[in-house]
């Protein structure tokens, strides 16, 4: 989805069941990562978190 839509959904407190966040800004990644995972983990759900670097 684009960022946009990201922002409605997280404004609506919409509920989502996984989350895969990419992209070229590692800022944007690291902070809507920072706002998904203090919205879930407010609710009591768990956080996993794998990470990927391509070298």
């Amino acid at each position: 989805m684009y960022k946009k839509e990201l922002d409605t959904k997280l404004a609506n407190n919409t509920e989502m069941r996984a989350i895969l966040l990419y992209g070229e800004d590692s800022f944007l990644i690291g902070y809507y990562g920072d706002k998904i995972a203090q919205k879930i983990l407010a609710k009591g759900c768990e956080k996993k978190q794998l990470l990927f670097w391509r070298i």
